[in-house]
């Protein structure tokens, strides 16, 4: 996976066209539980500031939430994107 940089908001209409998005605000640093969905993906962008983003497989004792969504205390973890 490869960042991708967008330099304006007519970018990332084009990039988000179709997809149910929300804008969340996060002040680091976020500690929670590593989560998986199985039908569906999340899109980060940093608007502001710096944000790291873990990648990997679910370890551990993993929940069931819902029909496709696991959550767990571990992840082992793959790959970091840095988004700025």
């Amino acid at each position: 996976m490869k960042a991708i940089k967008l330099s304006s908001a007519e970018k990332l209409e084009k990039v988000t066209d179709g997809l149910h998005a929300r804008k969340i605000t996060i002040n680091g640093p976020s500690i929670g539980k590593a989560e998986v969905h199985e039908f569906q993906h999340d899109l980060y962008l940093a608007i502001a500031g710096k944000a790291i983003v873990q990648l990997g497989k679910l370890a551990g004792q993993v929940e069931r939430l819902s029909e496709g969504e696991f959550r767990s205390n571990e992840m082992q973890i793959e790959q970091e994107v840095v988004l700025q």
